[in-house]
């Protein structure tokens, strides 16, 4: 992932996105979060993170609806997403279909966490 690197974390569930922050932090990245996928699409109007995890099951907008409107806007359209979720692996599938660069199941490990963001950054920069 690297040191200095920005990580949106978008996920309904206030523990997960504080424990992801700790961790994140703890790894060197800055890290900014939003409850929702409109909560998250505004903060991209003024944040550029260099990766995004996002949870798949979230109120007013998923994580679906949320890589969808993501992957139509020119500016972001290349931004990695990792989702995120303890959907089985349907919802990777599902994930991969809709334009994710990842999947993370829930529970998950950091340092399987941290590889799988720098193997989504280093892609998307390729």
């Amino acid at each position: 992932m690297g040191p200095g690197a920005t990580v949106l974390v978008v996920d309904d569930d206030a523990d997960i996105r504080h424990a992801l922050r700790l961790l994140l932090e703890d790894a060197g990245a800055r890290v900014i979060s939003a409850a929702n996928g409109l909560e998250a699409l505004a903060l991209l109007a003024i944040e550029s993170p260099d990766v995004i995890l996002c949870d798949l099951r979230m109120p007013v907008l998923d994580g679906f609806g949320f890589v969808r409107r993501l992957r139509q806007n020119p500016r972001r359209a290349h931004t990695p997403v990792i989702a995120i979720s303890a959907i089985s692996s349907f919802g990777q599938e599902r994930a991969h279909a809709a334009g994710f660069d990842g999947y993370l199941a829930k529970p998950f490990n950091v340092a399987h966490l941290v590889g799988i963001l720098a193997g989504a950054r280093a892609r998307r920069a390729a």
